[in-house]
């Protein structure tokens, strides 16, 4: 396997990452204006010229830092509790 192949394993074109992320591209693109997606901090991206690149690391990392609920009434629960 030579260098680039394996750096294209683990650095997502845009298009890539949103598909990763199951989210549609031009939400993630819009992350990157803001800083936020779905009202929490955006992964971070790398940037070559033009090209954007997101690191399957970071994005596996953001994932999993978004907090777990089983339904509607725990996050509302929790909502409360932080009052």
């Amino acid at each position: 396997m030579t260098e680039l192949n394996q750096t294209n394993k683990y650095a997502l074109s845009s298009k890539k990452a949103a598909a990763y992320l199951s989210i549609n591209e031009q939400t993630l693109r819009k992350s990157r204006g803001t800083g936020l997606l779905f009202n929490i901090k955006a992964p971070i991206y790398k940037k070559v010229g033009r090209r954007v690149f997101y690191l399957t690391i970071v994005l596996e990392d953001w994932v999993n830092n978004i907090a777990d609920y089983s339904n509607t009434k725990n996050k509302l629960n929790e909502e409360k509790m932080d009052d």
